[in-house]
């Protein structure tokens, strides 16, 4: 077989070769379009997967986030509100103990008159409890501002009920002088009680008399230092009521 019989035979096989083999080559393609579209559409659902699940954390930790702020917001407002209730009980507190041991500062200074009448006067009322105490109490307890204010009043009242004593004191004697010196006179016989009666009386005026200048420089000391301590409340007074009055108006 020659060259050109050669060439022509192997040019032949090639055609036929082409000619059964299109269908393979055409299905070949197809895979490789359907593999790419295929990996194309893989590859944008795993993109899309991704974005929504990071989309998720996003939002499930914005979520916790909103939680935590919005229970420190609870927390916060309700120690607010704590501290503003305990304020307004502090200040409610303060004014209602400053109106006691005001009215006990005038309980005791109508007390003290009460004690002169019993103790110099012989009166024959009874001894009533005094409210000073009280008062003094109050003071240290609630009111450090108004220290200077009570101790002057105080001491004022102990110097006048202790020149009070004392009176008394010159009073007793002068009824046991009297008695006696009736008895003297009279040696027992029977009117000596009627004289006596009248000497101790006078004696006993001549005692008031005599002493009621220095009871009365103590007793001023004492009425004079009351309405310093009413002046000195009523500012401790107008702070508190400012105060709560500050506090509503900034609650509306």
């Amino acid at each position: 077989m020659g060259a050109d019989q050669l060439q022509a035979l192997a040019h032949e096989i090639a055609s036929q070769a082409i000619q059964h083999t299109w269908g393979y080559w055409l299905i070949l393609v197809a895979l490789l379009l359907v593999a790419n579209f295929t990996g194309s559409l893989i590859g944008s659902y795993a993109a899309k997967r991704g974005e929504h699940l990071a989309i998720d954390a996003d939002l499930r930790r914005i979520l916790r986030q909103l939680d935590q702020t919005t229970r420190l917001t609870e927390n916060i407002r309700s120690v607010v509100s704590l501290g503003e209730w305990s304020e307004r009980e502090r200040r409610t507190l303060r004014r209602t103990k400053l109106e006691e041991l005001l009215l006990n500062a005038h309980k005791t200074g109508d007390w003290l008159n009460s004690e002169r009448n019993r103790l110099i006067f012989l009166s024959g009322e009874p001894e009533l409890p005094s409210p000073q105490p009280l008062m003094v109490m109050l003071g240290r307890l609630y009111f450090p501002d108004l220290q200077q204010q009570i101790h002057d009043f105080d001491s004022a009242c102990d110097q006048y009920l202790l020149k009070l004593f004392a009176i008394q004191q010159d009073i007793f004697q002068a009824k046991m002088d009297a008695t006696a010196a009736a008895y003297a006179q009279y040696h027992g016989a029977p009117g000596w009680e009627t004289a006596a009666a009248a000497a101790t009386l006078e004696a006993q005026n001549a005692v008031r008399e005599r002493r009621n200048p220095e009871l009365q420089n103590v007793h001023r000391v004492a009425i004079e230092a009351l309405p310093v301590l009413d002046g000195a409340a009523a500012a401790v007074m107008a702070t508190i009521v400012d105060a709560r009055a500050g506090a509503e108006t900034a609650q509306q």
